[in-house]
């Protein structure tokens, strides 16, 4: 008898454990929860493969060599894909990898196409910059398409040369 005393007093104890945080009273009986959403910050830049090595090849333009400075155009339009939830900084770094004689990360230049940055018409590029800062949050992917576009005189050495860009979005 003893046994079964001590047995439904474990059971009572452990019903009472598994209702701790029970409320009972008189009608009508309330007991609060809380709900919580964590919504992560995004952040994101894509290039599509097809527009990560754009190639100006003069071997068979007839108007090569230039008399005066002339500008040739790059890209007709290059598409950066940039994803923010919250407020960014779209910005640039540049650098000749590959340089050749009066070949200068001056003399390329970027405008945009679809979107309204503070600037307008053609930028010179210098060793870094800013895109576009403190813009609205955003949903989805949104695109930042440039165009480029490099001012040649003549006076270029002869090879390839390389300008690397390297676009950074981040957030405050």
């Amino acid at each position: 008898m003893k046994h079964v005393i001590i047995i439904a007093a474990v059971l009572a104890a452990a019903t009472g454990l598994a209702f701790a945080d029970a409320v009972t009273g008189l009608s009508p009986v309330t007991h609060p929860q809380t709900l919580t959403v964590i919504i992560p910050g995004r952040l994101g830049i894509n290039i599509p493969t097809a527009e990560h090595n754009v190639t100006l090849d003069l071997t068979l333009d007839p108007t090569w060599p230039p008399t005066v400075s002339t500008p040739y155009s790059i890209t007709n339009n290059a598409t950066i894909q940039l994803l923010s939830n919250l407020s960014y900084s779209y910005s640039y770094t540049a650098s000749m990898t590959t340089p050749l004689a009066n070949l200068t990360v001056g003399k390329f230049q970027y405008d945009a196409t679809g979107w309204f940055p503070s600037w307008s018409g053609w930028q010179t590029f210098g060793a870094a910059g800013t895109f576009e800062a403190g813009a609205p949050a955003t949903t989805g992917w949104l695109n930042r398409n440039l165009r480029y576009q490099v001012n040649l005189d003549g006076s270029e050495g002869i090879g390839a040369g390389v300008m690397t860009i390297i676009h950074t979005i981040t957030q405050p």
